[in-house]
């Protein structure tokens, strides 16, 4: 064989493995959005699979199945029953055990700042219609309210007469934990996050770190922060997502258990966590406390960060935890 002809005919292979190289490693993009839990909902991944038009159904599927089970407002659902059952002992599945056991340590850690069974209260405020509940109705709702009124084992709850949970400050990242283990058990997705109106869990075999952007909380086209991060969830509760003003004062969705009103501590909290579940949670329990206090907290928890702003003397300032650094990249 003639010199030429080795060079071209290692050329060829060259090529040839080069092709093949990007025919294993090619990925096709999927997404998704949709309005379900209240809420927008985007899924997007990318697959090694030219079809997973399927998968991605079933993806939403999931949501579908948990937003039945635990949603507070829709009609007919699992935690609906729960709160009308007139039976002093109710009988508990796995998923409300998660979400008892999930209160229960967050109830502890806050100090009671965060409690899921504010229902009575919560019913309260129309955020439609722009409703303020008087101090007389606040007061007879707060009787029962209260996670330390509640009993509960793997399979049972007993809680007291009236009394109604609301898990809306975690069952949304309890369900996107449960997109992500269906999502990461198919071994052809390589890449992907589920982001649940601002409750987001990243997902990437290759532990390569994204940008997300948090909403400036007093201006919907800006972005005061960015973060960079990879496999984790990061979650913000802010005072401007659901709420309506009156006579100059801002009334949101997000209920202190202890004046029955509007917490007024923080307008934008971010938590970066390993699971979406934890993060929501502690989200809610940072707006909830004072500041520093949050900061305090968090920063005895591993893995865990949070970003907050407060407004101090008509200014909007920031806190942060101890090692929100190593993901903090722009500040607007």
């Amino acid at each position: 064989m003639k010199k030429r002809d080795i060079v071209n005919f290692i050329l060829l292979i060259v090529v040839l493995s080069f092709a093949f190289y990007r025919y294993k490693t090619r990925e096709f993009n999927y997404k998704k959005t949709k309005i379900i839990m209240d809420t927008v909902v985007e899924i997007n991944f990318n697959s090694r699979l030219k079809n997973e038009n399927a998968f991605m159904d079933s993806l939403f599927s999931v949501i579908d199945k948990y937003d039945n089970i635990l949603s507070y407002y829709k009609d007919g659902t699992e935690l609906q029953k729960l709160n009308s059952s007139k039976k002093d002992s109710i009988k508990i599945n796995s998923d409300f055990y998660q979400m008892l056991s999930m209160s229960k340590y967050l109830y502890g850690l806050s100090n009671g700042h965060f409690d899921t069974t504010i229902g009575t209260l919560t019913d309260l405020w129309d955020f439609e219609k722009a409703i303020v509940p008087d101090s007389s109705q606040i007061r007879k709702a707060k009787k029962f309210v209260g996670f330390d009124k509640i009993q509960f084992s793997k399979n049972n709850l007993v809680k007291i007469k009236n009394m109604k949970l609301n898990f809306g400050a975690i069952a949304k990242g309890y369900i996107i934990d449960k997109v992500f283990e269906r999502m990461n058990s198919n071994k052809n997705i390589v890449s992907g996050f589920i982001n649940a109106g601002g409750d987001i869990r990243l997902f990437d075999r290759k532990n390569i770190p994204q940008l997300i952007g948090i909403q400036h909380p007093r201006d919907k086209k800006k972005i005061i922060a960015e973060v960079k991060v990879a496999n984790k969830s990061v979650v913000t509760s802010g005072d401007y997502e659901r709420f309506f003003m009156k006579n100059g004062i801002r009334y949101h969705h997000i209920i202190d258990p202890f004046t029955g009103n509007p917490s007024r501590t923080c307008i934008s909290v971010t938590v970066i966590a390993d699971n979406a579940f934890l993060a929501d949670g502690l989200s809610t329990s940072c707006f909830l406390m004072k500041p520093q206090k949050a900061v305090e907290m968090i920063n005895k928890i591993p893995d865990t960060e949070v970003l907050i702003y407060y407004v101090k003397n008509d200014k909007i300032i920031k806190t942060q935890s101890k090692n929100l650094g190593k993901y903090l990249k722009n500040e607007k």
